[in-house]
């Protein structure tokens, strides 16, 4: 009987521990980091309250010549933290969005002329989503993400070697920050939107995966690091949450790229002369849920 009680002191004591940890953790990371925050409007955003799944997006996007920033790569978001999974939809620029009054739109038309906001509602409308949270990544600075990480591995090919470094070999590599943003940009001679997309993916989910192998000393610094690339509507105890559920994890990351192959086709607008994604959208609605919700990658 009086081990019994011992064990019941000693579990209260490690409880009270451990509650205490959490709080002086959580105090450090709120201090510490300072993530610039810009709220939307949700009024203006046409949530879809049906929607069982909630995603977040996360706007990787570049400057203008004007500073401007120009979507690059969407991706909507989502997890299972049972199962230590992260899914991530990427959105290609050039897709048509089906929004009441954008007549001819893509995804990059909304953000540039009605920024997070604008883009959001086209997500929310095109795919029946119901996103209300977000963060924009200025890829410009994804080095300081990647150095704060302490450089993250990517898969090297023969065609990217000449644009990073004369001397690294294929396979995978350990990439600084600066050999990053020229891994994911460059735009080789048979090179198009869709292998850059592909590489920002590439780069994406080795961050996810970096930063879901970090113990939870490290993470605010890294947050740190990082800040400066960020603009979220996240609090900060919504991201102290988020970290503390990915850090030490080791997340599966899997991904999908939407419109998915063999159901789109590239038309040419002559005034501007520029190309934009016609894509079918009840197929594309349907992979997304199915992925999103249960994980289930097309076949095709």
């Amino acid at each position: 009987m009086k081990l019994s009680k011992k064990n019941k002191v000693f579990n209260v004591i490690c409880a009270v521990v451990l509650i205490s940890f959490f709080i002086i953790m959580t105090y450090m990371y709120s201090s510490a980091v300072k993530v610039p925050k810009k709220a939307i409007n949700k009024e203006a955003i046409s949530l879809n309250s049906s929607v069982k799944v909630k995603d977040s997006l996360i706007v990787g996007y570049l400057g203008d010549r004007e500073g401007n920033p120009i979507y690059s790569l969407g991706i909507l978001s989502s997890g299972n933290t049972d199962k230590k999974e992260l899914r991530f939809t990427a959105i290609h620029e050039k897709t048509m969005v089906n929004l009441e009054g954008y007549d001819k739109y893509t995804f990059g038309d909304l953000y540039k002329e009605g920024g997070i906001e604008l883009l959001i509602k086209g997500m929310n409308s095109t795919f029946d989503l119901d996103i209300d949270k977000y963060t924009e990544i200025d890829f410009s600075k994804i080095d300081k993400v990647v150095n704060s990480l302490g450089n993250i591995t990517l898969p090297i090919t023969s065609e990217d070697i000449p644009f990073i470094d004369s001397d690294m070999k294929q396979g995978n590599q350990e990439l600084n920050g600066e050999q990053v943003i020229k891994y994911y940009s460059y735009r080789g001679v048979a090179d198009s939107d869709f292998n850059i997309e592909a590489r920002c993916i590439t780069v994406m989910n080795s961050i996810l995966i970096k930063t879901s192998e970090l113990n939870f000393f490290k993470a605010p610094k890294v947050l740190i690091g990082a800040a400066p690339a960020i603009t979220t509507n996240f609090s900060n105890t919504e991201i102290v949450l988020m970290f503390s559920n990915l850090i030490g994890k080791n997340y599966e990351v899997t991904s999908l790229a939407l419109p998915i192959e063999n159901t789109f086709s590239l038309q040419l607008q002559k005034e501007p002369n520029i190309y934009y994604i016609k894509w079918d959208e009840e197929v594309n609605k349907r992979m997304l849920k199915d992925f999103v919700i249960n994980g289930i990658r097309p076949s095709r």
